[in-house]
């Protein structure tokens, strides 16, 4: 052990090996060793056989300016293992043969961060294995690299920071096995907003969102920085849409959530209203659009909830429907005559043009006029008699409604000659209905008393 040095006095076995100041001033046999002790008989340093031991530890001294080297003998690519008080291993240094990379752990000034590098060859990264050998972790390193990824720790309830370093405004990339960018984390300049991604508890979307300024939204850009899609953020806002999936043959629902009965109103980029959806409570009834194939128009219907369902066009103030290029094509009602009021018997709300179907039993069937409280004075009604016989026109059972100033609920009844066109035109809820009849051969035929 000549030219080892400790700092204190070292006693082996009761022999003292140094004085005070840690000079040597006798020697051992190193078989003789099993502790190395201070003054106070406190074990410093112990140690431990086993039989047919092949493998040890050498500690080689160096020149000035060269660590020391501490390194197994023994077998060839053999490694060290640190365990702690109960045998269990706590450091595995494995070797690896004809090895030239290795890590190196250099310690730092007040203020400045240890580092653990690889050395060896020039741009050699770290791994991190499992204990199957497995990657799970790998630290590459680039050619003449000036940037670097840090992960900075914080306090209670701040969220540690992954940053960008090295030259200003630099961001992150996030690649996947083939070196193909997935994810890229740009910076802006003297940047204060970002965007926060916010985990949930069960049951609860999780969310991202716009945060560094108060009422900022999001935009999503194409590859030349063109803006795509913008959210814009409203002080104070409740009211937002809402997308939702759905599943097969189902179609996905875009909402308006926040208030109850909010619409949604579609801008121009000058901010002008183009569309107002307007909402209602409790409703039932909507719009369904539907596109055709070549040679069909495309479909604007009422659908929902109800058996009937009118469509109402309200203009605005003293404006009206303006129908341009070919006007308006209204397909007639079929109705068929019979003895019970029933539905294929009556006239709907809003027909105008009817026609009339052979009827059910005899030329004292009848067809039901709508009310008159349902329609608008003026209205009009063209019937065409195509029955083949005879048949009655009645207004709805006991209510006393006219047609030619008779009572015409089943009182009376306005005879419907076959082959006619009949129109009807409503003079107001008092006064009733008005039946001008036009015979085949043309003209107008003498007006009709509704009669028994």
């Amino acid at each position: 052990m000549a030219d080892t040095h400790f700092s204190g006095p070292l006693y082996v076995g009761g022999q003292q090996l140094t004085d005070a100041d840690g000079n040597l001033i006798a020697a051992v046999e190193m078989s003789d060793l099993d502790q190395i002790v201070d003054e106070n008989g406190n074990e410093l340093l112990e140690f431990d056989s086993n039989a047919s031991a092949v493998n040890h530890i050498v500690v080689e001294n160096s020149t000035t300016g060269v660590n020391p080297i501490i390194y197994a003998g023994g077998e060839a690519d053999t490694g060290i293992t640190f365990e702690n008080s109960e045998s269990e291993p706590i450091l595995v240094l494995d070797a690896v043969a004809s090895s030239t990379v290795y890590l190196q752990i250099q310690n730092a000034t007040t203020g400045v961060a240890p580092i653990i590098s690889s050395e060896g060859e020039a741009d050699i990264g770290i791994q991190f294995h499992n204990d199957q050998g497995e990657e799970m972790l790998v630290l590459a390193s680039g050619t003449t690299a000036v940037t670097y990824v840090q992960i900075a720790s914080s306090a209670t309830g701040v969220n540690p920071i992954i940053s960008a370093q090295g030259e200003a405004d630099t961001g992150l990339e996030f690649h996947n096995d083939q070196a193909e960018p997935m994810l890229v984390l740009e910076p802006t300049a003297s940047a204060t907003t970002y965007v926060g991604i916010q985990s949930n508890t069960t049951g609860l979307s999780p969310i991202i969102q716009a945060l560094g300024e108060a009422d900022l939204g999001l935009q999503f850009h194409n590859d030349q920085a063109e803006v795509m899609f913008a959210m814009d953020a409203v002080a104070t806002g409740v009211n937002y849409m809402q997308a939702a999936n759905a599943a097969t043959g189902a179609a996905p629902v875009l909402s308006i959530q926040g208030e109850a009965d909010i619409g949604l109103e579609i801008h121009n980029d000058q901010g002008e209203q183009s569309l107002i959806i307007a909402s209602a409570a409790t409703a039932v009834n909507e719009f369904t659009i539907s596109p055709a194939a070549a040679g069909a128009g495309p479909q604007l219907e009422a659908t929902g909830d109800d058996t009937d369902v009118n469509i109402e066009l309200i203009p605005k103030g003293a404006g009206y429907v303006d129908v341009q290029n070919g006007g308006i094509q209204v397909v007639a009602q079929s109705v068929t005559p019979n003895n019970d009021n029933g539905t294929a018997s009556t006239i709907e709300d809003g027909a105008i043009h009817v026609d009339v179907g052979a009827v059910t039993n005899d030329a004292n069937d009848w067809v039901t006029l709508p009310s008159l409280a349902s329609v608008p004075v003026g209205h009009t009604i063209t019937i065409a008699c195509n029955a083949g016989t005879n048949f009655e026109l009645r207004t709805p059972t006991t209510s006393n409604e006219k047609i030619n100033n008779v009572d015409s609920d089943g009182t009376a009844e306005l005879l419907m000659t076959d082959t006619e066109v009949v129109v009807i035109r409503k003079v107001s809820d008092t006064d009733g209905w008005t039946a001008t009849s036009h015979p085949l051969a043309g003209g107008v035929g003498a007006a009709v008393t509704p009669d028994a």
